[in-house]
């Protein structure tokens, strides 16, 4: 598994929570860091957003942004109606 966290030199901490809101499923990653400009980061993405569309459709979204000194990924999945 590759994560940001593995370039900081001190570690870090990183979280992951899951939760049912608004009919759909909310799964984020937060980890210590700051968001690279590098161009690999574009291709891990695409990848990301290639995966999820394939198996949710249109159902999804992804996010990935900073706030203070963390860097969180965000996956919102919508549930289907019964």
């Amino acid at each position: 598994m590759k994560h940001g966290i593995s370039t900081l030199k001190a570690g870090g901490e990183i979280h992951i929570n899951a939760l049912m809101k608004d009919n759909a499923t909310i799964i984020e990653v937060c980890n210590t860091g700051e968001i690279s400009n590098k161009s690999d980061i574009g291709i891990g993405i695409d990848n990301i957003n290639r995966r999820l569309k394939y198996q949710f459709g249109e159902r999804f979204s992804f996010r990935l942004y900073q706030k203070m000194d963390c860097v969180y990924a965000e996956i919102k999945i919508k549930n289907e109606e019964i």
